[in-house]
C-alpha cells in the first residue's frame, strides 16, 4: 500500500519562501511594461502638440464656456492674382485700342477688295461740299466719255448762247431736252454741230477749267476722253454759282439733269436717299471690236442735314452694260459708306 508523505510546517514554509521571489520579480517586469507603455503614449501626445486623435475618436470637445476655435478665412486669390505677383502687374503695359485708319485709306482699301483685279479700269472722285474734302481713286487715267461728254455739250451751248446775248431758241430747248433726259445722240449730233463740234468744245472746256478732256474728232462726240477729276470740276462749274454760266443758264441745265428718265436713273442716284435731290448723267458705249463695255456715271447728291456732293465714276473693260452698271453701284454705296457723306 501507497505511503503518503505528511508535509511539514516546516516543509510548507520553505517551499512559500521559495515562490515568493519569483512572484515578486514577476510583478517587478509587469509593472515595468506598463510604465513604458503609459510614458509611450504621453510621449506621441506631446510629441504632435496634443493634435493627434486615437484611431476612431470622435472630436475632441472644448473645456465648457470656451467657444470653438473657427478657421481663419484664406482669401481666394483671383485669376489674375493667380497668374502674376503684384509687381509683375504694375510693370504689365495697359492694352491700348488700335490706330484709327482714316476713312480715305479705309475706303481705298475696301474698293481693292470689292473690284479685284479690275481696280484698275475704275476711277472715282467725291468731292464733299459740305467739309470740303476731296478722295479720288486711280485719278489719272483717262476714259472715253460716252454720253457724259452731253452734260459739256449743253454747257458750251448755254455759254455760246449767253456770249451772244440771246437764250436758247425752241429747238435747241428741245434738243437739249431729249439729249439729257433721254440721252438722244440724234440731238446730241446736232447740237455738236451747233457748238462748232470739237473746237467750239474744246474752247469751252478751258473757260470750265478742264485739262484732261480731249474732245472727240470727225463728229465722233462720244469718243471724247477725260478723267474723274475734269469731270467733277465741270459738273461743280455748270451746276453752281459763282461759274460762267448765268443763273438762267444753270436753272435749265440743272433743272434737266434732275429730270432723267427712269430707265436710265442708275449708277449714282444708287447712293440717294428719301429726300435727297439727284443730278444725274449716265453714257456706256461698247466696243464692238474687243467686245468690252465703257460705263460711267456723274452727278451730285444734295439734301437735309447738310449732304451736297459731286461724284464721278468712269470705268472700262466691262463684260457688259450691266456689270459696268454693278460695279459702279457697288462703288458709289462704299463711298458714301466709307466717307460718310
Amino acid at each position: 500500500m501507497a505511503r503518503h508523505r505528511r508535509t511539514s510546517a516546516r516543509d510548507r514554509a520553505m517551499s512559500a519562501d521559495r515562490v515568493a521571489p519569483r512572484n515578486r520579480a514577476i510583478a517587478v517586469v509587469v509593472v515595468a511594461l506598463i510604465a513604458l507603455l503609459v510614458l509611450g503614449t504621453v510621449a506621441a501626445t506631446v510629441g504632435t502638440g496634443g493634435a493627434v486623435q486615437a484611431a476612431g475618436a470622435g472630436p475632441t470637445t472644448p473645456p465648457v464656456g470656451t467657444a470653438p476655435a473657427s478657421p481663419e478665412p484664406t482669401a481666394e486669390a483671383t485669376p489674375s492674382q493667380a497668374a502674376e505677383s503684384p509687381s509683375q502687374a504694375a510693370e504689365s503695359p495697359s492694352p491700348t485700342a488700335p490706330a484709327t485708319v482714316p476713312p480715305d485709306q479705309a475706303l481705298t482699301a475696301a474698293l481693292d477688295r470689292a473690284l479685284g483685279g479690275t481696280a484698275g479700269n475704275v476711277s472715282v472722285a467725291v468731292v464733299d461740299h459740305r467739309t470740303g474734302a476731296t478722295y479720288t481713286y486711280h485719278p489719272g487715267r483717262r476714259y472715253v466719255t460716252a454720253s457724259i461728254v452731253k452734260v459739256g455739250i449743253l454747257a458750251t451751248l448755254l455759254l455760246d448762247a449767253q456770249q451772244s446775248g440771246r437764250t436758247l431758241t425752241a429747238d435747241e430747248r428741245a434738243l437739249a431736252t431729249d439729249m439729257i433726259t433721254k440721252s438722244d445722240n440724234d440731238a446730241a449730233s446736232e447740237l455738236w454741230d451747233d457748238i462748232g463740234g470739237e473746237d467750239g468744245l474744246a474752247a469751252a472746256d478751258t473757260r470750265f477749267g478742264l485739262t484732261a478732256t480731249e474732245p472727240g474728232t470727225d463728229g465722233v462726240w462720244g469718243c471724247t476722253t477725260t478723267t474723274v477729276t475734269d469731270q467733277i470740276r465741270l459738273l461743280d462749274t455748270v451746276t453752281r454759282a459763282g461759274g460762267p454760266l448765268s443763273a438762267p443758264s444753270l436753272g435749265l441745265l440743272t433743272g434737266l439733269l434732275g429730270a432723267i428718265e427712269p430707265d436710265q436713273v442708275w449708277g449714282v442716284s444708287s447712293a440717294v436717299r428719301p429726300g435727297e435731290q439727284l443730278l444725274l448723267k449716265n453714257g456706256w458705249l461698247e466696243d464692238g471690236e474687243v467686245g468690252a463695255w465703257t460705263v460711267n456715271s456723274i452727278g451730285g447728291i444734295t439734301g437735309p442735314g447738310g449732304t451736297d456732293v459731286t461724284i464721278a465714276v468712269l470705268t472700262t473693260g466691262n463684260a457688259s452694260m450691266e456689270a459696268g452698271v454693278s460695279t459702279i453701284e457697288t462703288v458709289v454705296r462704299l463711298t458714301r459708306q466709307y466717307l460718310g457723306w
